[in-house]
């Protein structure tokens, strides 16, 4: 995650060749599945799909004092926790699921 990151920060955007091989096939996958499962068009979900890998890539490349920091935990472990719930809980919101 963070060498994608990097390619990121770098040039503001992934390489050609990377998107071509993996960003932009997983997405065109991940995409036409879950709409089929969860009942929306595979081009709506382009957007949130994305917004959510980016959301796991920040987190994932957080140290355990930035996600203490962040939520509050007096843990890594309670931080971890928390901020897993929190990716679930916007993931669901973002791609308008309901709630658990």
């Amino acid at each position: 995650v963070r060498l994608l990151m990097r390619d990121v920060i770098a040039n503001g955007e992934l390489d050609a060749r990377r998107e071509a091989t993996t960003n932009g096939p997983f997405m065109e996958q991940i995409t036409k599945r879950l709409g089929a499962i969860i009942g929306h068009d595979p081009s709506e979900l382009r957007m949130p799909l994305n917004s959510c890998v980016a959301l796991v890539g920040r987190y994932s490349v957080s140290s355990d004092n930035e996600l203490m920091r962040v939520t509050g935990a007096p843990t890594a472990e309670e931080a971890i926790k928390a901020t897993e719930e929190n990716l679930q809980q916007t993931v669901r919101t973002l791609l308008r699921l309901p709630s658990n």
